[in-house]
């Protein structure tokens, strides 16, 4: 919403672009907890969509589309992340993974002042790319300690984790393979560290001459590379945690010096990815490295919560698919479950910390996401300068992990790295039981990590829910007395399952009732999948379930003679209060309180209102009422700057009705405002949206509201609308304008650039309203606009609700931030007493597009013309009845071609007429009734209309 500088040069060179780009494809939201030192300034990592490939070279892009956003933006250089990278000649590996195509990705960098978000979308705006994102800086997962005082005791010692892991008793079965390497991805090592330097994997096929011999285009990576300040030599420059973490999984073993790394014969390859100043900059890129350099496992001890998007599991995804390696990562370091990136992408293989005893370390990350747990509380290992020390971290933890993988690979040569990944699962200590860990039970991961079993007990199956389908045979919405039905694919990695292998599923929510909870899989070969759509799990949910619970799930895997257990979690969020509508060209949201488009503020839960699929056309939208400047009830923008109000309070929560009366798909929900303190008016309002998918209809979504005073008090004065703040054009909506269209009484918002229009439509009768915002208070020709930057407040909210009428904004050369108001009033409401309002909410390519919806809309809602009857073609009388779900009062309208006799009576569902309407000659044309029918209980009942020896009925659902 907020104003946002950009030149006008930008919007000279937007337009000039305009008929060759698409404005509005696919949107890019920074993440509400990045901040500008997350990532690279002036820096955007994008992919090409293969379509355009012929026009993608080693050197840039040469598509006009996006040259052109490329001078709007200044870029300064352009290269392709990966030189050299081809398209996978086949789609799957040998173990039906799919491979990952990284020849397409490409990075620039810009001069412009145009933030990232907006250099990001703008790039997406051409409609070329896959993804657009800025260049994510992770940070170390380490907590630093005091080099250790106490040098009395022996490095064996020191090294507790060793001992806790099994380490010693692992080595007499295997001790590694120099021709195993893990990739060390950090900040550089000590080469010359003579506890290191002998494990170094040493490029011979290319010395330090100053020539690349192995072609591979690093000139003299003899010792490895330093990415962060693209040269030959990884030594650390400015931190040395890369030392640290290179000694626990490298550290040579036998050489009566410093420390012994778990890895004991395996080779490490240091990778070096920060630059001069100590910010990761090359770190994803390092595994591509480390990979494509002969590494079969890769440590990770840095991390973000930002990730890097998709590009960061693009890479992740090449390095496990098609190089066949293992990727091991750092769980984090902030004592929640919140998501750290690499470690919670897909097939990487998360690591918490435990201390010596295997309780959860103090500051250890925990959650769903852990794969296992490994020592890295007070750890000793080597330090810069030939020295050694102690410290803290889920640093810490991974490289013991990943040492230990490259044990096992060495072990299991033919295993691939999601069974290496499997068989370290599989094969832990478990840990949850310890009293210390009971509230972090399924949260560490399968227990702490044990080389020696995961040596020694290769009969084992491991078998992971690859998918998961959660259905209600309803709605979708999983509300109080639902069943769920669960069922996935499940996948075993190692040793095969005996017939007796099953799944058993339980919860610890006292929400929920699990009926079926058992599933028999049986025989599951290695490599094998088996799914149990035949045997589903079944979950009933209680009628007191909250809104938006998340129902925990265990499953736990058991094979009595094979002695395996295992446990696998997941969630369910249940009672959700929005529901997602996207059955034609126009998609959004419906939550249970007013709010249209997102559930909650700053773009969460919801898809906002779309068109074609393409970007979110709004920021904030929803419903408002007020019958005085001191008594305004929404959901809307607040008083403040950045502050919403929170009037409404859920009452039904937002549900599907199934199957749909009036159109292709329909919702129903009922809120109040009784969280309006001292000016609540006692309403309460119920809230239908209709949708349909029929041509010529699929351009729009319907919002009817049933307004009835719960008060004692008479509102003569009352006047309600709907709200929408539209950003229409890529650069958050600053170059939109707003105007009104009469003859179809809408307002609509477009890009004074051109191209897609949205608009809203009163549908009901009533004296129309329209209020077209500048947001920051910007002239139009003829009055200033209420402004919305700093807040809206009820005494703005009534006035722009009553004002007839402002109906032009963003009037300037460039169009401005805008925001639109429809709506209706004055309307006089008496205690007890109903009104009913109704809008169409719009889009289309331009102003005749979303005009021709527009009446079609009104034909669909109010049946003003015979073009009904080709889209309700099954419903020759126009038989209609709304609202519906309904508590009191419906509307019945029926169209008659000629004179006759009509019935009209309401029946059970059991069939047995409970309502006698009407028995009459009627005249030809359109007819109404709005009979009182509160007298009937609650259910599903059936309006039945005898006309010429046919029966037309449609179903209506009763509420209380």
């Amino acid at each position: 919403m907020f104003i946002k500088l950009l030149r006008f040069l930008i919007f000279i060179v937007i337009f000039y672009c305009n008929s060759d780009c698409s404005l509005f494809a696919q949107q890019f939201k920074l993440p509400e907890t990045i901040t500008d030192k997350d990532y690279i300034s002036n820096a955007v990592i994008f992919r090409v969509k293969p379509e355009y490939r012929s026009l993608c070279t080693e050197q840039g892009v040469s598509i006009p589309a996006l040259t052109k956003i490329f001078d709007l933006i200044n870029a300064q250089t352009v290269w392709k992340k990966f030189p050299g990278k081809k398209s996978p000649e086949t789609d799957l590996n040998k173990y039906g993974e799919k491979m990952e195509d990284l020849s397409l990705i490409y990075e620039l960098k810009y001069s412009n002042t145009i933030k990232i978000q907006d250099a990001a979308n703008y790039l997406l705006s051409s409609g070329v790319l896959i993804y657009a994102e800025p260049h994510y800086l992770p940070q170390l997962l380490y907590v630093p300690n005091d080099p250790a005082a106490d040098t009395s005791n022996t490095a064996t010692f020191k090294q507790c984790a060793l001992k806790q892991v099994k380490a010693y008793q692992a080595w007499e079965i295997q001790e590694g393979d120099t021709n195993i390497v893990v990739g060390i991805s950090d900040t550089g090592t000590e080469v010359f560290h003579p506890d290191l330097l002998p494990n170094n994997k040493i490029n011979y096929y290319d010395p330090i001459n100053g020539i690349d011999d192995d072609n591979d285009g690093f000139t003299d990576n003899y010792y490895g590379w330093d990415l962060g300040e693209n040269d030959n030599n990884p030594q650390y420059n400015t931190i040395g945690h890369g030392v640290f973490v290179s000694g626990i999984t490298a550290g040579v073993v036998n050489n009566s010096i410093g420390i012994a790394g778990i890895g004991f014969k395996s080779k490490y390859l240091p990778v070096k990815i920060d630059n001069a100043t100590g910010s990761l900059v090359m770190a994803y890129e390092s595994i591509i490295y480390a990979v494509d350099h002969g590494a079969c496992v890769v440590n990770c001890s840095w991390g973000g919560y930002s990730g890097a998007g998709q590009f960061g599991q693009n890479v992740v995804n090449y390095a496990t698919n098609n190089m066949d390696a293992l990727v091991v990562a750092a769980a984090g370091n902030s004592d929640n479950d919140y998501l750290i990136y690499p470690a919670s992408y897909n097939y990487v293989l998360s690591v918490a910390n435990v201390d010596c005893s295997d309780i959860k370390a103090p500051t250890s990350s925990y959650g769903s996401r852990i794969d296992l747990s490994a020592p890295g509380l007070s750890v000793y290992s080597t330090w810069v300068n030939g020295g050694y020390t102690f410290s803290t971290g889920t640093s810490f933890s991974a490289p013991l992990v990943a040492g230990a993988a490259a044990i096992l690979k060495a072990h299991f040569p033919l295993y691939s790295a999601i069974q290496i990944a499997q068989q370290l699962k599989s094969t832990t200590d478990y840990i949850d039981a310890i009293p210390a860990n009971l509230s972090y039970a399924g949260q560490l991961g399968t227990g702490r990590l044990n080389l020696y079993r995961a040596l020694t007990e290769s009969g084992i199956p491991s078998v992971v829910m690859l998918t998961k389908v959660v259905g209600d045979n309803n709605d979708g919405t999983f509300t109080g007395h639902d069943t769920l039905r669960i069922w996935g694919t499940y996948k075993n990695f190692l040793a095969p399952t005996s017939a007796g292998f099953k799944a058993t599923l339980t919860s610890t929510s006292p929400y929920v009732q699990v009926l079926n909870n058992s599933t028999t899989l049986g025989i599951i070969p290695m490599l094998g999948t088996k799914d149990n759509s035949i045997d589903k799990y079944t979950v009933k949910i209680l009628p007191s379930i909250p809104v938006g619970y998340s129902i925990d799930f265990k499953l736990k895997y058991e094979d009595v003679s094979l002695g395996y257990v295992a446990y696998d979690y997941f969630s369910v969020i249940a009672n959700i209060d929005y529901i997602n509508i996207d059955t034609n060209k126009v998609a959004s949201t419906v939550t249970s309180k007013g709010r249209i488009g997102y559930n909650q503020v700053n773009y969460q839960q919801g898809l906002g209102f779309t068109y074609n699929n393409g970007a979110s056309l709004v920021s904030t939208g929803g419903f408002l009422i007020g019958s005085s400047t001191g008594m305004v009830s929404d959901n809307i923008y607040g008083s403040t700057s950045g502050n919403y109000d929170d009037d409404f309070k859920l009452q039904k929560v937002v549900r599907k009705i199934i199957p749909p009366v009036i159109s292709d798909f329909e919702t129903t929900c009922m809120f109040n405002d009784s969280l309006a303190g001292s000016t609540k008016m006692g309403l309460s309002i119920r809230h239908n949206a209709f949708a349909w998918d029929s041509a010529g209809a699929e351009n729009f979504i319907i919002h009817e509201f049933i307004i009835k005073n719960n008060s004692t008090t008479t509102y003569p004065m009352l006047y309600c609308g709907i709200y929408m703040d539209w950003d229409i054009s890529t650069d958050d909506g600053l170059s939109d304008r707003a105007n009104y269209d009469a003859t179809n009484k809408m307002g609509y918002v477009f890009s004074s650039l051109g191209g897609v229009h949205a608009g809203i439509k009163l549908l009901s009768p009533g004296t129309v309203h329209h209020y077209a915002f500048d947001n920051d208070g910007g002239y139009n020709g003829s009055s200033s606009s209420i402004k919305i930057i700093d807040g809206f407040t009820g005494f703005e909210k009534y006035n722009a609700l009553k004002t007839a009428n402002r109906n032009l904004a963003g009037v300037n050369n460039n169009g401005n931030d805008v925001s639109d108001l429809m709506s209706t009033g004055p309307f006089s409401l008496i205690p007890g007493d109903s009104a009913t309002v109704a809008f169409a909410l719009l889009a289309g390519d331009n102003l005749t597009s979303i005009q021709g919806s527009a009446e079609v809309a009104d034909e669909l809602y109010n049946h003003t013309s015979s073009v009904n009857e080709m889209i309700t073609d099954k419903n020759p009388l126009l038989l209609e009845v709304t609202p519906n779900p309904v508590s009191d009062r419906c509307k019945i309208t029926f169209n008659i071609p000629e004179s006759g006799n009509v019935s009209i009576t309401i029946i059970d569902s059991k069939g047995k007429e409970v309502l006698f309407l009407l028995n009459a000659i009627t005249g030809i044309g359109y007819h109404q009734l709005t009979p009182e029918i509160s007298s009937l209980g609650a259910g599903m009942y059936q309006v039945c209309l005898s006309y010429k020896s046919k029966v037309y009925s449609r179903y209506i659902t009763i509420v209380k």
